[in-house]
């Protein structure tokens, strides 16, 4: 109930349905507020409260409210301002807090409970060691020759020098890191990206504009209005030459 076919852990609460409140043990609203050294102080607690949940599997179960804000804090939350259980002492002390960073929140437990471990029923890895010892277990060198062909096709980016060479000046140590994924087809794929959240601040803009979908609608009904033929191309990881670009350029236009 846990992981879905992508190999996504994520939770098994569907849905909040009902609440109960035990009067004997839950703080009531005169009782919100206690003195302590002569200051007022407001009381922290979600004693006497239960929340009836539905999970994924339909099943229903009553969880504490102490446990079930703590794994579902925005749901939780949502459920108290829906029902106008906002201003119970067990919920106002903390609910407007969540409401308010609700979307970082949720952000946060997509981050913690969103792991990809499998994709298509295949383990991805995540390091090179780890993609040689699944091709070992596995018997194959699918993650080994996607890695190998990833490094060739850089190659080009990069100027390799002897052991002992200095550096040119003004060069500066950098650092990248491996992509591992899967193909509908089930074609191991790497890819090598940089560590840009090591870099400092770019000074100019760095920005790699995408067209959008206007423009290649414009372009597309400008072809069909004057009668021109609309060629695609894929440019595989080179580096071509500035003529091969200009008759590239001419020959399409």
């Amino acid at each position: 109930m846990q992981v879905d076919p992508d190999g996504h852990r994520d939770a098994i609460i569907e849905d909040i349905i009902d609440h109960y409140r035990d009067s004997k043990y839950a703080v009531k609203k005169e009782h919100e507020f206690y003195s302590h050294r002569g200051r007022k102080c407001r009381r922290k607690t979600t004693a006497g409260w239960k929340l009836l949940v539905r999970c994924k599997d339909k099943s229903e179960t009553w969880i504490p409210l102490k446990d079930l804000k703590e794994s579902a804090p925005v749901k939780v939350a949502l459920y108290a301002q829906s029902k106008g259980l906002s201003e119970e002492p067990a919920f106002k002390w903390w609910t407007p807090y969540v409401l308010r960073k609700a979307d970082r929140i949720i952000c946060k437990v997509k981050a913690r409970m969103k792991v990809v471990t499998h994709k298509y029923g295949i383990e991805i890895p995540t390091s090179v060691a780890h993609a040689k010892e699944l091709d070992r277990k596995n018997g194959n060198t699918l993650w080994q020759d996607a890695h190998k062909k990833e490094m060739t096709n850089v190659s080009v980016a990069f100027n390799f020098q002897d052991h002992g060479v200095k550096p040119p000046p003004g060069c500066t140590k950098s650092s990248g890191h491996l992509v591992w994924d899967l193909k509908m087809d089930y074609t191991r794929k790497a890819r090598w990206v940089k560590d840009g959240h090591r870099c400092p601040t770019p000074k100019t803009s760095n920005y790699a504009g995408v067209v959008s979908r206007e423009s290649v609608r414009i372009a597309f009904t400008y072809a069909a209005l004057n009668g021109i033929d609309v060629i695609a191309a894929d440019v595989k990881k080179c580096v071509p030459s500035k003529s091969f670009i200009r008759a590239t350029l001419h020959y399409m236009w």
